[in-house]
């Protein structure tokens, strides 16, 4: 019997060995329901753990795009918890005494709660541009800030072109929750090689 597994979404490789098959799931934390009842009601769909062995990115190969609904505010169960604070301070406190870039990409940004407090970083160093990129409605809350460019799509290797400023990007995210993943992991090492090994 011959195993047909997918290429890894990252790095392209066919050296792909299955990890762990979790049979089907809710799509519950991009769907959350008002109630129990609803929640429970909810579609399933396959999640089958595959690790590539070239790169070691862990994915799941069942994953299709077309059945997460975007529509609710997404996943709000982290964003109260005190291990999220902690580690969004942990972020905060690297940004200020290791990077002053000109541009911040926030891939998967939620209710963009990272980049409205971004200000707060460092008061002797230029607001960067900040950019909100996530397919939930949350995001619609960069409305809110003046200065926070947003998208409410999957990020595209567009949205960090090559000779965009220095930039950091963040990402909360799977890499297949990105549209092309490849190419924007190719992109940040282009720029990076170009810059001398920095981006």
């Amino acid at each position: 019997m011959t195993i047909s597994l997918p290429n890894c979404p990252a790095c392209q490789s066919t050296n792909i060995v299955p990890m762990f098959d979790m049979g089907a799931q809710p799509m519950s934390l991009v769907a959350l329901q008002s109630d129990p009842v609803e929640s429970e009601a909810l579609d399933r769909y396959p999640i089958k753990l595959d690790i590539c062995r070239h790169c070691g990115h862990v994915f799941n190969s069942k994953f299709e795009s077309q059945h997460v609904s975007y529509a609710a505010e997404g996943c709000r169960m982290y964003n109260n918890g005190s291990n999220w604070q902690t580690h969004i301070d942990d972020v905060y406190t690297l940004l200020h005494q290791y990077c002053v870039v000109d541009l911040v990409i926030e891939i998967g940004a939620g209710d963009c709660e990272f980049l409205s407090k971004l200000e707060l970083v460092s008061p002797t160093e230029p607001t960067p541009i900040k950019m909100a990129v996530d397919p939930c409605k949350a995001v619609e809350r960069a409305q809110e800030f003046d200065d926070i460019l947003w998208a409410r799509e999957n990020f595209m290797p567009e949205h960090l072109p090559l000779d965009a400023p220095d930039s950091l990007v963040i990402m909360r995210h799977l890499l297949e929750h990105m549209e092309k993943p490849r190419e924007l992991l190719e992109s940040v090492a282009s720029r990076a090689f170009q810059r001398g090994n920095k981006t």
